[in-house]
Parts: structure tokens; C-alpha cells; sequence
């Protein structure tokens, strides 16, 4: 039988198993208690960028960390607006690699 469990719950047990890969860096936005997050954040703190409420920017340092194939991001924004901000970035990126 399946237990019920908060999707934040989930989300923190996720980045628990993700932690043993270096190349996972958590982003947050002022939310780890929320999100369940900081389990990461006192697991790994080198890992872990805490953006304020800037759930925009957090986005755009998102996409610039996973631009370089130095790490793989995880984001945890709530604010719908933000997601914008992610397709600019995204394609920005491609046309600045287009250019190149």
C-alpha cells in the first residue's frame, strides 16, 4: 500500500538521493524549511545557494550553472512568473551559442 505523503516530503527525500552526486547544486528561495530542502542544505552547504526571494534570478543562476555542464541545478520556485525568466535564459543561450 502506497503512504500519503506532502510533496514536500517527497521533494526532500529526492534531493537526499540525488546528494550523492557531486554535480548537484540545490538552489533555493528563502523556502528550504518549507521545502524540505535544508536536509540537502545541512548535508552539503557547498552545494547549496540560498537566492533570497529572488525566485527570477534563481532561475537565471539556474540556467547559467546547468549552461556550463559543471552541475546540474535544482530549483525550487513556486512564483509562476519566474518560469518566464527560465525560457528567456534558455533562449538566450542559444542564440548567444548560435552566434559563437
Amino acid at each position: 500500500m502506497t503512504r500519503m505523503a506532502a510533496t514536500r516530503d517527497g521533494y526532500g527525500a529526492a534531493l537526499m538521493e540525488l546528494a550523492g552526486d557531486d554535480k548537484v547544486v540545490v538552489l533555493e528561495a528563502d523556502l528550504g524549511k518549507s521545502t524540505k530542502s535544508q536536509l540537502f542544505r545541512k548535508a552539503h552547504p557547498d552545494r547549496t545557494i540560498s537566492c533570497g526571494i529572488g525566485e527570477q534570478n534563481m532561475l537565471l543562476t539556474a540556467a547559467g550553472l546547468a549552461s556550463t555542464g559543471a552541475a546540474f541545478a535544482v530549483a525550487c520556485a513556486f512564483a509562476a512568473e519566474a518560469w518566464s525568466f527560465a525560457a528567456f535564459a534558455a533562449a538566450f543561450a542559444s542564440a548567444c551559442a548560435a552566434e559563437a
